[in-house]
């Protein structure tokens, strides 16, 4: 193997390596990121899940039945229901107080003014007065939205709280809820939630396998089919009417491709151009330096360098090029 042939090793394994690392770096990153979105939306559903379910069974702690009853589901439910009924029912008898305050701050400052001012004093108190009344509004309309958000609050643990129950008793008891339409609102957000949860398992044993072996699979997100590059991989060319050596310098050039037909990456491809370009200049150079020498009668040794269009022969004092050295040399 040649000096060049050495080189040429030396960048493809640096470039693959490199490359490769980027690659499984950039794919651990968006696994990660994926497994948290999937979380937020785990969570999303749960809190659906509660504002659905309050929604539905909270006039049942109106009747004397749901506190005489003594079944699985009532049992399990009445807990949750009746702490989550009590806060939201105290904060929409507040809500209730606040929209009567907000109405009748709008009525107040809707008659604050029933006459225009004329003169500058009038016009200057009558925007004071408006200004303070405009504020105590919205003071009680942030009180109003602060109370619907901690009635969706509220709503929101009782999700939380109550599907971990549902689900519980379902994986170790076979146990699913005897109301129909509480069955369906559950079982629709058990569905979804499962689904989230086997997305959210194949990406980590994605994740594990990537980080135990280092390699991407053409299944991996971000893997495209690109196989890691390694030095021993022996290149493929295709196409093109003339022979291309191992450095794939030729007057019709054809990208490589992998075994099994697939691209080497851009990375090893830039870095075999940069060799090439670099190899390509020292031979031209020391061709010419010694062209230069013989033409001038230097006292350096004679050395001349053809090639033969038909046995690729070689003359003089030099030592003998390798068919790398050669190809390149015609350039």
């Amino acid at each position: 193997m040649s000096f060049w042939d050495n080189i040429r090793n030396s960048v493809k394994d640096a470039a693959g390596k490199a490359g490769n690392a980027a690659k499984v770096a950039g794919v651990k990153t968006k696994l990660r990121t994926e497994m948290l979105m999937l979380d937020r939306e785990i969570n999303s559903r749960k809190l659906k899940f509660g504002v659905e379910m309050y929604d539905h069974v909270h006039p049942m702690t109106e009747t004397a039945d749901f506190y005489a009853s003594d079944d699985t589901l009532t049992n399990n439910l009445r807990p949750p229901l009746i702490t989550a009924n009590r806060e939201i029912k105290a904060l929409l008898c507040k809500r209730g107080k606040l929209q009567e305050e907000y109405n009748t701050a709008k009525v107040t400052r809707a008659a604050a003014f029933p006459t225009k001012a004329t003169t500058i004093e009038g016009k200057a108190k009558n925007a004071a007065k408006s200004a303070s009344l405009a504020g105590a509004e919205a003071k009680i309309w942030t009180e109003l939205n602060l109370a619907d958000q901690n009635i969706m609050r509220i709503k929101h643990e009782f999700g939380l709280e109550l599907f971990p129950i549902f689900s519980n008793l379902e994986d170790s008891q076979g146990w699913l809820p005897t109301d129909r339409d509480i069955r369906a609102i559950y079982d629709q957000a058990r569905r979804d939630i499962d689904g989230m949860n086997k997305k959210k398992e194949k990406k980590n044993r994605d994740l594990a396998v990537l980080c135990e072996t280092g390699y991407v699979s053409p299944e991996a997100p971000g893997g495209n089919g690109n196989p890691q590059m390694t030095s021993s991989r022996p290149d493929v060319f295709t196409g093109g009417q003339n022979k291309v050596d191992s450095l794939g310098v030729s007057g019709t050039y054809a990208r490589p491709v992998a075994v099994g037909g697939q691209q080497e990456s851009s990375m090893f491809s830039g870095a075999q151009s940069f060799v090439n370009q670099k190899v390509t200049q020292h031979v031209v150079s020391q061709a010419v330096s010694q062209s230069v020498s013989n033409a001038f009668g230097g006292s350096a040794t004679t050395t001349s360098y053809t090639e033969s269009s038909t046995n690729n022969k070689q003359t003089g004092n030099a030592p003998k090029l390798s068919n790398n050295d050669m190809m390149l040399f015609q350039y």
